[in-house]
């Protein structure tokens, strides 16, 4: 039978331990290839544990490619179960919160990793940064796949700001690994553990270079920015409003206001708060010839206002992002290249020359 070692006060989860002790006793010989091992009756009686706890620990040993469970016959050890890596299959994890965000820029992040992981032949799969079912972190699932045998983790992208956060704190428990933060850009960058890279859109030079375009295209004189406040850590529309202003002061004009308005929670307060925003500026007597503003939804209310100012046909706007169904408004943007984020990430991660502890930067692309 098997030497079951459980102690209820360690930090390690008793159906964790359970499964440890079961695969010792497999890597010692006491239950070779293809053999069956004790029912899960059996198991729970000699170590003293609940029958879920026995049951979810032979579950973890199938899903670790150690067993497999045929019906009515019982748990027994897979002939593929070996010490190295030779069968293990090449797979790259995307860390993401508990509950999907439904915002576009997810998905496009999301479908960039996913395409670029199916071309190289390797799987991608979601890890989220709490498991509510188990409680159990993103660091304890990366330590489940290196100790079975079906799987080779070669790495994690994160797709959120959270996430990111998380990847700079786990990544040195982990040296092997290839870990990616991609689109956020933020003072953290400037210090990343030696296996962390970023990939993210060089917003200064997208929003200075739409800007340069502008004003080959319209006679500008007086200037507004529009904005948005971002968590601290966020410093992409505070670059995009230094390449505004770079690109302004070279061409002569002058910035008339930078008009900021507070973090919006949802999506449709981009359109109400800058709604609100620019309409209080015009009637309080504010000039401007042009707006240059940070991102597309907030465009929406922008132009709103001048429309029922009776400004729409004197003053023009810009966005930034390409996010969002806006076809045919009318204005210059940036398409910021959101899946190829997700794409050099797995290149990046799966290729062994690539250079880590650095931040690669996308150039967007300028739309009419």
């Amino acid at each position: 039978m098997i030497e079951f070692n459980i102690t209820e006060k360690s930090k390690t989860a008793i159906y964790i331990q359970l499964k440890n002790d079961i695969k010792a006793a497999i890597k010692s010989g006491k239950f070779p290839p293809m053999a069956k091992l004790p029912s899960v009756s059996e198991i729970a009686e000699a170590a003293g544990v609940s029958l879920r706890t026995a049951d979810t620990a032979l579950r973890e040993l199938i899903y670790e490619g150690v067993c497999f469970r045929r019906p009515k016959k019982g748990t027994f050890v897979s002939d593929m179960f070996m010490e190295n890596d030779s069968c293990k299959q090449d797979i790259c994890g995307i860390l993401t919160q508990p509950v999907p965000m439904h915002y576009p820029l997810q998905t496009l992040l999301h479908c960039g990793i996913m395409e670029s992981a199916a071309r190289n032949n390797i799987s991608s799969f979601m890890i989220p940064l709490q498991d509510f079912n188990r409680k159990e972190s993103p660091a304890n699932v990366i330590r489940r796949f290196d100790e079975g045998t079906g799987f080779n983790l070669r790495g994690i992208v994160a797709a959120d700001f959270d996430c990111c956060t998380e990847i700079i704190k786990i990544a040195p428990e982990f040296p092997d690994k290839r870990f990616f933060l991609i689109n956020y850009q933020s003072s953290k960058l400037k210090d990343l553990p030696p296996n962390v890279a970023a990939v993210v859109n060089d917003d200064y030079a997208g929003a200075y270079h739409l800007a340069q375009y502008i004003f080959s295209e319209y006679k500008i004189k007086k200037c507004v920015i529009m904005t948005m406040e971002l968590p601290e850590f966020d410093m992409a529309y505070i670059l995009r409003c230094k390449g505004f202003k770079k690109a302004i002061s070279e061409e002569g004009a002058s910035l008339s206001a930078v008009l900021e308005i507070e973090t919006c929670g949802y999506i449709s307060d981009f359109v109400n708060f800058s709604y609100e925003a620019a309409k209080e500026f015009f009637l309080n007597g504010g000039e401007a010839d042009f707006i240059f503003v940070v991102n597309d939804l907030m465009v929406s209310g922008v132009q709103k206002a001048l429309e029922e100012l009776k400004l729409s046909d004197k003053i023009y706007i810009s966005g930034h992002d390409c996010l969002h169904n806006l076809q045919g408004s009318g204005f210059p943007t940036v398409k910021v290249a959101y899946t190829e984020m997700g794409k050099v990430a797995v290149e990046k991660m799966l290729d062994p020359d690539s250079k880590m502890q650095t931040v690669i930067k996308l150039l967007p692309e300028i739309k009419m």
